[in-house]
């Protein structure tokens, strides 16, 4: 009930009128598992805001851009951050493509939500733990995830939005200073 209900709902209430839900300062985070496994709603819970998790495990940048419009568009959020990426390096989307991707990401932003204010978290390195998995080598997709990360922070430039370097713990730590939560 509650995810059909932020499904069907804007930032301004329902075609009804103002729902009881509604904050003022509206905060969404969109990415993959890692931002799926961050506990926003406890990390946020003192705080009068409303905070939303569109993160998806195994996600990439052309699924966030498939999925723009109802996990963003829709609910009309003040605030967006997105950390988004390493899935693309982990399953061999070429780089050409992930670099595209965050392009049309932030294309679609701008154009439908000009006056939401984005954040863009790195790509998180990896670790030997992902490669003992079988699933990649982490020193190559690191050498990956930093060349990516410097076409993410010049795009970010481009467009004139922020660029984060950090961890999830980073971010969240960075979007409940009353400084971002203010402005």
């Amino acid at each position: 009930p509650f995810c059909f209900y932020i499904k069907i709902t804007t930032r301004g209430g329902t075609k009804y009128g103002k729902s009881k839900y509604y904050k003022e300062i509206f905060i969404e985070f969109i990415g993959d598992s890692i931002t799926d496994m961050c506990f926003l709603d406890e990390y946020y819970s003192d705080l009068d805001l409303a905070v939303y998790n569109r993160g998806i495990g195994a996600d990439t940048t052309k699924g966030v851009l498939e999925r723009l419009k109802v996990s963003a568009f829709d609910i009309e959020p003040s605030k967006i951050v997105l950390m988004i990426g390493a899935n693309d390096v982990n399953f061999g989307v070429p780089y050409e493509e992930t670099v595209s991707n965050y392009r049309k990401i932030l294309d679609e932003i701008k154009k439908n939500q000009p006056e939401v204010e984005l954040y863009v978290m790195s790509i998180t390195p990896q670790n030997k733990k992902i490669e003992e998995s079988g699933d990649c080598d982490a020193a190559t997709n690191n050498d990956i995830i930093e060349s990516l990360n410097l076409e993410i922070e010049m795009l970010c430039v481009e467009y004139g939005y922020t660029y984060i370097v950090g961890i999830c713990q980073d971010v969240m730590r960075f979007a409940k200073n009353p400084s971002f939560i203010d402005e």
